[in-house]
């Protein structure tokens, strides 16, 4: 099984990080951090790896290496999205007691 790259975990846990702090002084419930997913916006004229909400238009952009990239662009989307929400959801509890990561 694929894991993702620790840097590619390491720069999505920092887009994480600003996004829950953004939420905690201003962010409605659907703007919770728990509904974040890693997806390559190939449609978008920008282009690239994102930390994206699944419920609003809301995004971070991943500054990742070709190599990251390609990482992560091979891995079955099903097993990218599994470990992710652990990861997300596991960083949630460990550092924002007041974000429900569930």
């Amino acid at each position: 099984m694929e894991q993702i790259p620790q840097s590619v975990v390491t720069k999505a846990l920092e887009a994480l990080d600003q996004w829950a702090n953004t939420f905690m002084v201003i962010g409605s419930r659907d703007e919770t951090p728990r509904y974040s997913q890693l997806m390559n916006r190939y449609d978008d004229l920008e282009g690239g790896w994102v930390l994206k909400s699944t419920q609003r238009n809301l995004f971070y952009h991943l500054d990742l290496t070709p190599e990251e990239h390609e990482a992560l662009t091979l891995m079955n989307p099903d097993e990218r999205w599994n470990q992710w929400r652990k990861i997300r959801t596991k960083h949630l509890i460990e550092n924002y007691k007041t974000i429900n990561p569930y």
